[in-house]
């Protein structure tokens, strides 16, 4: 299986660990070991951006992971994840396996609808 790529690579903003960036933004929240390692075959949380908290886009802090995920459902990584993924792609820590589910502080949980049903008319 070809290896997939992670937000920092597609989006080019040199976050991650020893990228360009770090030193005047900071490494990215999702370039980091957590608990989201391997979800939608990424690398830390490398392609579940839209659910993790602190990064950017276009230079500008997302916020929350409730608050970006909206604004992440137009973002052309996010929709490339989708398609790659199909028909297991992970929207959120709801979809993840019982035993993934350990770390309560990564559970940002919400019942939102419209975002599944805009994932899902990605995945036609």
């Amino acid at each position: 299986m070809t290896r997939k790529k992670n937000c920092w690579e597609v989006k080019k903003c040199e976050r991650q660990p020893g990228g360009a960036k770090v030193e005047e933004l900071g490494v990215c929240s999702s370039a980091v070991p957590g608990n989201f390692e391997g979800i939608n075959h990424g690398t830390h949380g490398g392609r579940f951006c839209w659910r993790i908290a602190g990064t950017l886009c276009g230079g500008k802090p997302q916020g929350t992971a409730a608050q970006k995920t909206f604004n992440c459902l137009n973002c052309d990584f996010f929709k490339q994840v989708v398609k790659e993924e199909s028909p297991n792609f992970m929207l959120s820590p709801a979809d993840f396996p019982i035993n993934m589910k350990s770390d309560q502080n990564n559970q940002d949980l919400c019942s939102e609808t419209e975002p599944e049903q805009q994932v899902n008319a990605i995945k036609k």
